[in-house]
């Protein structure tokens, strides 16, 4: 079965807090339209994206990377020198641009009566309030539509690590822009290393999460023959003005570091491992083979150094 025909037959709840598959696509829906009618790129992540792929994990909102470079900021209202607030000192400065993201959220809540900011903090909450049915039970009267809220969480893309250019790396399912799985690996792989070795219980919770987003993805990729693209995820994360050479040396490393992870735990993840080596093209995958070496060799010259030390 395709993995987006998957996704429409998800089971319309994912437990008591969260928000249906269907509340969560209407969501996405109406925010994909607003942005796609002004020229927004954007892509979406997390469990919802991972939804539309095919799993059927909880996830109690949705989580969506914006190019906000597309929406220029402009600057706050200066306020009127004649007021008796601008004499009071304050060190908040007044002409500092609202930053796009800010603006972008407003533009979703201006254009579908939906969307709607919440909270009375710096930064209010972006939510949309879907429609979903409620159960009749066999009923021939016609069941309630009930309101449901589906938390949105917008980030900036180039933020937290994620790229800055989306245009060429995404893919859509359902009408749905997503980060492309070849590139969403690479975002969790980037996550999840640095976890690896806590052993803090919330650490562990979020490497545990991550590791099995990656396997799920290491099967979607290898099922639709894609391979992981470490050239296009670093040229799609650099800046403006940033030269053309991308240096992909320390996403080679974090990779290098997860494999001697799996390897380190035998034959339990051998066949990950090799999951891994089919979606990865060969010289990439020679260069992540060669961090294992080094690791080892390291290792190696530890234990040596350790039983010198004994013997004096």
């Amino acid at each position: 079965m395709h993995h987006s025909q998957k996704a429409e037959e998800l089971q319309e709840s994912h437990g008591p807090s969260a928000p249906s598959f269907s509340a969560r696509l209407q969501a996405a829906t109406a925010l994909t339209d607003i942005l796609t009618r002004h020229n927004i790129p954007h892509a979406f992540i997390g469990g919802f994206a991972f939804n539309l792929l095919g799993t059927s994990r909880s996830t109690l909102d949705i989580d969506v990377i914006i190019e906000d470079s597309a929406f220029p900021p402009c600057p706050r209202p200066t306020p009127d020198p004649s007021s008796h607030v601008q004499n009071i000192k304050t060190s908040t400065p007044t002409k500092t641009p609202e930053p796009a993201i800010h603006q972008i959220r407003q533009l979703l809540v201006d254009h579908d009566s939906r969307f709607s900011l919440v909270g009375a903090g710096l930064v209010p909450k972006l939510v949309f309030t879907a429609q979903t049915e409620g159960e009749n039970n066999n009923n021939p009267v016609p069941a309630v539509r009930v309101p449901v809220r589906v938390p949105v969480e917008t980030l900036r893309a180039g933020s937290l690590g994620l790229p800055r250019h989306l245009n060429q790396v995404r893919t859509v399912l359902l009408g749905i822009p997503i980060l492309a799985p070849r590139f969403l690996l690479l975002t969790k792989i980037k996550r999840c290393t640095n976890f690896l070795g806590s052993d803090r219980p919330k650490s562990v919770e979020r490497f545990k999460s991550d590791e099995g987003d990656i396997k799920y993805l290491l099967e979607w990729l290898v099922e639709e023959g894609e391979r992981v693209d470490i050239e296009g995820y670093c040229r799609s994360c650099g800046g403006a003005g940033r030269p053309a050479v991308f240096d992909d040396n320390s996403l080679i490393r974090k990779i290098g570091e997860l494999v001697w992870f799996w390897k380190g735990k035998g034959d339990e993840e051998k066949e990950t491992v090799a999951r891994l080596q089919r979606a990865m093209e060969e010289e990439d995958w020679k260069r992540v083979v060669a961090v294992g070496e080094q690791r080892q060799q390291e290792e190696d010259t530890a234990a040596d150094q350790g039983e010198m030390l004994a013997l004096l």
